[in-house]
């Protein structure tokens, strides 16, 4: 038999030795249920705080983004796009009566000149063209 496994292995648990610092250690890190909601309370209070914050930034942003917005009425509109759409072939645009609720719907017809594009081709480029020429418009 090896020698190492003949020798009497000690098992006994070391009696633990009290923590000199353990009494200021819990009168400094200990929170009582009082200390411990009041903390609580104050990291929510700064979550919100926080949040708010945020929330008024962005607001200010987009009021100044708003404020740089042209706003058309519909018979502006109406003259602002008439020649801008002339020039890549849809002519006759007319307003339709504008649909008032959570948003305006304003139908309109307008005619493609260029006959080498299909319905759908139409449809979508006049979308697109309408899409840029509005953009920083109401």
């Amino acid at each position: 038999m090896p020698k190492h496994l003949d020798e009497d292995v000690d098992i006994s648990i070391p009696e633990e030795k009290p923590d000199p610092d353990y009494l200021k250690d819990r009168e400094r890190f200990y929170l009582s249920e009082e200390k411990g909601k009041s903390y609580m309370e104050g990291q929510e209070n700064l979550k919100v705080a926080t949040e708010h914050m945020r929330m008024l930034e962005e607001k200010e942003k987009n009021k100044e983004a708003l404020s740089k917005i042209q706003k058309l009425t519909a018979a502006e509109l109406e003259k602002f796009l008439i020649p801008r759409l002339g020039r890549h072939g849809y002519m006759g645009l007319k307003f339709g009566v504008p649909e008032i609720g959570k948003d305006v719907f304003l139908p309109f017809t307008v005619n493609d000149t260029n006959f080498q594009r299909n319905e759908m081709e139409s449809r979508y480029e006049l979308k697109r063209l309408v899409n840029k020429i509005l953009e920083g418009v109401n």
